[in-house]
């Protein structure tokens, strides 16, 4: 509502200078000042305002919205023929040049005539000072001239309002392009996020299963991690970023539970370094990566190695894995739900913002992944 108001003295603003413009340009200060006539009260310049100012908003509100925009083209060609044309013989700047010279002429007859009856002279026809004031009276106004300013203004008129219109318009549809993207982004991480839950629980009852099968008496204690864990995932995943705490919670209890159902042969090595506080992550977003690398990287069989890296400095959150390559799993494994839902969702959630780099070296699988500009967290009042 305020934007229309500052539009609507816009324009009233711009048709004022316009007028002055074409006033100051007709009438001179001798005219306007003995004429005892206001310029803006002029028939032939009303006639001049009036017919622009429906020229332009007719283009602006009718012609261009339901015409050219609907590309109908041929009809709006026509009618802007039309009012070419009607411009061409109104002549409407011709107009105000001919009452101009008429009010100036008018003018000098009644000085010319006051002059006569002071002298009083002699009112003969044949007199030489009455043919003398014959001679100096001003012609009659000639007939409407070939008008090229109002074309030039007509042609302004129809640019402008025109352009007004089109500008308008793209705005309109950038706006909406936006619109259409955020909803598409929206769209696709409800999809994603509604993956999450289900994947990352059916990989966990499975550690959870072989720990019962074994009959663990850490089982009780895997139920519990796993109940924190299902906790954070019902609770958080909803939400596009969740505080970094939460995350790395989860990271560890996930860490814990795993460490229960891996024999000796696994080594594990958790590093966390950095301050974290008052900041926010995409919940899952690390958790994914690093339960990838238990998935395909840990064998009971084989002596096997994980190395989990995280580091926050400088408003980056630098995530590093190792883990032995286990080639039981094959490489087709490496492309589960899991890993194209995380690429997916930094691609939505971080676009120019990560770096993720995946590599095989010396029989290591290897994932550095950097998120740069995290979400800061909103103090909260204590």
């Amino acid at each position: 509502m305020k934007s229309k108001g500052v539009s609507i003295y816009i324009h009233i603003g711009s048709w004022l200078l316009f007028l002055l413009f074409i006033g100051a340009f007709v009438f001179d200060k001798e005219n306007f000042s003995n004429s005892g006539i206001p310029i803006i009260l002029l028939p032939s310049f009303l006639f001049f305002a009036l017919f622009f100012a429906v020229l332009f908003y007719v283009n602006m509100y009718v012609l261009m919205p339901y015409f050219f925009l609907k590309k109908r083209y041929f009809a709006f060609s026509c009618i802007v023929i039309v009012l070419f044309v009607a411009c061409f013989y109104l002549k409407p700047f011709e107009r105000i040049v001919q009452e101009a010279h008429k009010m100036h002429a008018n003018q000098l007859e009644g000085k010319l005539e006051n002059g006569l009856q002071n002298l009083d002279i002699q009112r003969r026809s044949d007199s030489p000072p009455f043919r003398s004031v014959e001679r100096g009276r001003p012609k009659p106004p000639s007939p409407l001239r070939f008008d090229l300013i109002s074309l030039v203004l007509f042609l302004m008129a129809m640019a402008g309002s025109g352009l007004i219109v089109l500008v308008a318009q793209w705005r309109i549809t950038e706006k909406n392009k936006s619109l259409i993207e955020t909803q598409k982004v929206k769209a696709e991480l409800a999809f994603l996020k509604s993956q999450i839950s289900p994947h990352f629980l059916f990989n966990t009852l499975n550690n959870i299963y072989a720990l019962a099968i074994a009959k663990s008496e850490n089982t009780a204690s895997g139920i519990l991690w796993l109940s924190n864990m299902m906790r954070y995932i019902t609770d958080k995943s909803e939400e596009d970023y969740v505080p970094v705490e939460r995350e790395i919670a989860c990271i560890k209890d996930y860490i814990e539970l795993q460490k229960l159902r891996l024999g000796k042969n696994v080594k594990i090595e958790f590093s966390l370094k950095g301050n974290y506080a008052n900041t926010k992550v995409a919940p899952l977003i690390l958790m994914s990566f690093i339960e990838n690398t238990f998935k395909h990287g840990v064998s009971n069989i084989i002596p096997s190695q994980i190395v989990i890296n995280i580091l926050i400095i400088d408003r980056e959150i630098i995530l590093e894995t190792r883990n032995t390559i286990n080639k039981m799993n094959g490489e087709s494994s490496r492309n589960g739900i899991g890993l194209q839902n995380a690429k997916q969702r930094l691609e939505l959630l971080y676009p120019d913002k990560h770096h993720l780099q995946i590599s095989e070296s010396d029989g290591m699988y290897s994932v550095f992944l950097t998120l740069r500009h995290f979400q800061p967290l909103k103090q909260t009042q204590k």
